[in-house]
């Protein structure tokens, strides 16, 4: 499965536009729940400060949902405009930011 890593030792100090799409098994959700019509896309700018990194800019991901009330289908696609995602750097020189992307797009579900 395709990771979003970055690599710590390429990023240059003035940071980096990252434009990409992760595939839609990250997400990894139970067979009654959502399912992901297509992959999370993204368009972060990543800046290292000190010992965290600073992901910046969009995210979006199409779902089909279910409504409880009358159990109908609909879709929908999860955009996040302006989405901002700190995470600590550790040892070594990458950082996998696959499982972060993959939260801010859940915490978003309706």
């Amino acid at each position: 499965m395709k990771r979003f890593v970055i690599d710590l030792s390429l990023l240059p100090e003035e940071g980096q536009l990252l434009d990409d799409e992760l595939p839609t098994t990250i997400f990894d959700l139970p067979e009654e729940d959502a399912k992901p019509l297509g992959p999370l896309s993204f368009r972060l700018q990543a800046q290292r400060f000190g010992d965290e990194l600073l992901l910046q800019g969009s995210l979006s991901a199409p779902f089909e949902f279910q409504c409880v009330r009358t159990l109908t289908l609909f879709k929908k696609t999860i955009t996040l405009p302006k989405t901002a995602i700190s995470l600590e750097i550790g040892p070594g020189n990458e950082i996998d930011a696959t499982d972060a992307l993959r939260e801010e797009i859940l915490l978003n579900f309706p």
